[in-house]
């Protein structure tokens, strides 16, 4: 296994938090699973609705997920949302 695929198998053992949870959607980009990081980005929407920080970062992470998987004009009309806020 790689490095990441073995911080994000620690990870696991971790509590979640705030931290550990954007901390495993960096591992899983930087493991290059897209599809996994785009499924806890809404998971981590859920969980943390009330932050309003959220909206931002998962736009962000949603964004390089979207262009890893080749769907760059989704990930640009992303990044223009943010911009725009």
């Amino acid at each position: 296994l790689g490095l990441y695929e073995r911080a994000l198998q620690m990870l696991a053992a971790a509590p979640s938090n705030l931290s550990t949870d954007w901390f495993q959607i960096q591992l899983l980009l930087d493991c290059k699973r897209p599809l996994e990081a785009l499924d806890a980005l809404v998971q981590i929407e859920l969980k943390y609705a009330a932050d309003p920080e959220t909206t931002f970062g998962a736009a962000y992470y949603r964004s390089i997920a979207l262009h890893t998987i080749g769907q760059q004009s989704q990930a640009i009309e992303l990044l223009k949302s943010i911009v725009q806020i």
